[in-house]
């Protein structure tokens, strides 16, 4: 897989786990936050 290829499926991962926390979130369901590991990585990059 060429590079902006893994970059961009990372991204569509990560905007599926937010928006599937953010739906745990409003029906007060914390166990859809299945996947923080990625969200993380991506936020101490980000900074």
């Amino acid at each position: 897989m060429r590079l902006h290829q893994l970059i961009a499926f990372v991204f569509y991962i990560w905007r599926i786990n937010r928006l599937v926390e953010w739906v745990g979130l409003g029906l007060g369901m914390h166990q859809f936050q299945a996947y923080p590991i990625p969200i993380l990585a991506l936020e101490l990059v980000g900074s």
